[in-house]
């Protein structure tokens, strides 16, 4: 199976998909950042219909970029306006809230409660301003706890730079992946640290200033950790970017 064709409806196109998540049906969910939109297909590839559409009003997107099925059959959306919009299976808008805390950079959704991570940078540029790692909402948009402590990369010409993290669970466990880092911390739903897995590896030394497609040099690591998935049988999957030694190849 394949979804998406160059020579189909415009309207079904995908145009910049970024995530994607599938509900117990076996329908398929794309966040389509490009299109402003969430595409659903049923399990055969089919669309169906979309969620959201562009615009700043209350059920609207701005180039959502996260996602997740957030139980009792609802989805909730990010977008670049750092608004989180609850929406049910069927595209029904329910409600949403301002994320007030930075840019969210990941997300997770368990038992009535939503695990975000942050990109540190620009609006968290120091440890003062930034004590933890993961803050945990409930569906209102009410901080409830938070954990984790940010890792400072190094000092840049632009100021002390951190590194972000991906955060995914299961019912029992929550793993937190260090992007800049070769490491995964394992917490407990409650935010209680109870492992660290620490790797060593060429392809992942300590993070260095280097000048890349920009004039101003930044803090940075020829690989990094994209995407983290922890199974209901414990094993984790790390998805990483390696740029190679030239921080140019992929």
């Amino acid at each position: 199976m394949s979804i998406g064709d160059e020579q189909g409806d415009d309207k079904h196109a995908l145009y910049m998909p970024v995530a994607i998540q599938t509900d117990e049906d076996g329908n398929i969910y794309i966040c389509d950042r490009g299109d402003h939109a969430i595409k659903v297909y049923d399990k055969q590839g089919r669309f169906l219909y979309n969620i959201g559409h562009k615009g700043m009003g209350p059920g609207e997107l701005i180039n959502p970029y996260l996602m997740a099925l957030a139980g009792n059959r609802r989805l909730i959306v990010v977008d670049r306006q750092r608004n989180a919009s609850f929406f049910n299976l069927s595209g029904k808008f329910l409600n949403s809230f301002k994320v007030k805390e930075g840019r969210p950079y990941s997300l997770f959704c368990d038992a009535g409660k939503i695990y975000m991570t942050f990109s540190i940078l620009p609006f968290l540029p120091t440890e003062d301003q930034y004590k933890k790692m993961v803050f945990v909402y409930n569906f209102k948009g009410e901080v409830v706890n938070s954990f984790g402590k940010p890792h400072p990369m190094g000092e840049a010409p632009t100021g002390k730079q951190f590194s972000s993290g991906f955060i995914y669970g299961n019912k029992k466990n929550l793993v937190l992946a260090r992007e800049s880092l070769y490491k995964m911390e394992i917490y407990s739903t409650e935010g209680h640290l109870e492992s660290v897995i620490d790797c060593e590896a060429d392809f992942f030394p300590q993070p260095e200033l280097v000048s890349l497609s920009v004039p101003v040099k930044m803090i940075t690591t020829r690989s990094e950790s994209k995407a983290v998935n922890l199974f209901p049988d414990g094993r984790i999957l790390l998805t990483i970017l390696d740029r190679g030694i030239s921080y140019k190849e992929e």
